[in-house]
């Protein structure tokens, strides 16, 4: 499933993580920038469920 979201996955949704887990926005311009790109059937959650590691794994 992750492979799936991940294909879609926009190039700025990717860019708005790596700004926001270096600290250049905060966590709700990174979910309101999110909004954004949610279309075609991917929700701000599964996108955020995407593109952050589940430290539980490691």
């Amino acid at each position: 499933m992750d492979q799936i979201v991940r294909k879609k996955m926009p190039a700025e949704a990717v860019d708005l993580y790596s700004r926001f887990i270096h600290g250049e926005i905060n966590r709700r311009d990174f979910m309101e920038g999110l909004g954004r790109y949610a279309v075609g059937g991917l929700s701000v959650a599964a996108m955020v469920q995407a593109l952050m590691p589940d430290y539980a794994l490691g």
